[in-house]
Formats: C-alpha cells, sequence, structure tokens
C-alpha cells in the first residue's frame, strides 16, 4: 500500500512539474530523454501526458504516434504500455488516419508492425459490444469436438 501512495505522489509531482509546459515540449523532451537513454524519464513525462486529460487531448496525431511508439519500444510492463500506445494511436487515427499512415511508414518494420497490430486491436474500441460477438458459433462445442 505504501508503494501505491509514493507512484501517486510521485505521479502528482510529474503532473505539477509539467504542468507549465506545452504539451509538444512535453513530448519532445520524452523524445530527448529516450536518446538519452533515461527511460524511465521517457515514460514518466509520456505517463504525465496520459494521466492529463487536458495535455493528452491537445496532442496532434504526429506527437500521439511519438508517445505510442515510445510505449511500444521503452515500455517495461509490456501490458501496460501495449493499453497506453493503443490509447494514443486510436485517438491519432481519430484525429488523422494519414498522418499516422505516414508516421507508421517511417517507422522501423518491427515497431510499424507492433502498432498496426495495436491499431485492429483499438479498432474493436468503437465496435458495439454484440457485432464483436458471433451467435451462431457455439465455442465451447466447438472446441470439445476438436
Amino acid at each position: 500500500m505504501r508503494y501505491i501512495h509514493l507512484i501517486i505522489i510521485a505521479l502528482a509531482a510529474i503532473v505539477a512539474a509539467c504542468a507549465d509546459k506545452s504539451p509538444s515540449t512535453r513530448v519532445a523532451d520524452a523524445v530527448a530523454a529516450r536518446q538519452m537513454g533515461d527511460n524511465a524519464e521517457c515514460l514518466a513525462l509520456c505517463d504525465g501526458l496520459l494521466a492529463d486529460s487536458a495535455a493528452f487531448n491537445e496532442l496532434t496525431a504526429n506527437e500521439l504516434c511519438t508517445v505510442a511508439e515510445i510505449y511500444a519500444t521503452v515500455g517495461n510492463d509490456p501490458e501496460t504500455a501495449d493499453a497506453q500506445a493503443t490509447r494514443c494511436i486510436h485517438r491519432a487515427r481519430t484525429i488523422a488516419p494519414d498522418s499516422v499512415t505516414a508516421f507508421l511508414l517511417e517507422c522501423p518494420t518491427d515497431v510499424s508492425v507492433h502498432l498496426y497490430t495495436l491499431i485492429n486491436v483499438g479498432a474493436s474500441l468503437d465496435m458495439p459490444r454484440d457485432s464483436l460477438l458471433r451467435d451462431d458459433i457455439d465455442f465451447y462445442h466447438d472446441s470439445i469436438s476438436e
């Protein structure tokens, strides 16, 4: 429980420290931290952006793609990193799908393949639940008969 309090305090400090910087500057700072090999600072800056909904909503599609790429390449916890990257890439596609495509064409192949996978995952976020389920398939019965 103590660690949760420390994490909350640390995130609050990061958000407070970054509040006076524009979201674009915060993305540039995250990129600079990654280039210097300071992955912890890089992720802290990105986490601060995603925790601040006003800043997150100000990001351009290209900046969102950059943050998604950071999570895909630097993230320590794959599940959390993929969730954050999916959130960023999904938002970027709602803003400017062509910019996302152009960004992915410039990424290294392994990163772009991973981000394309996350785009497909993110596409299901807008689908109604009923369209994700198929009534004509009995998964339980099919798995027994195999």
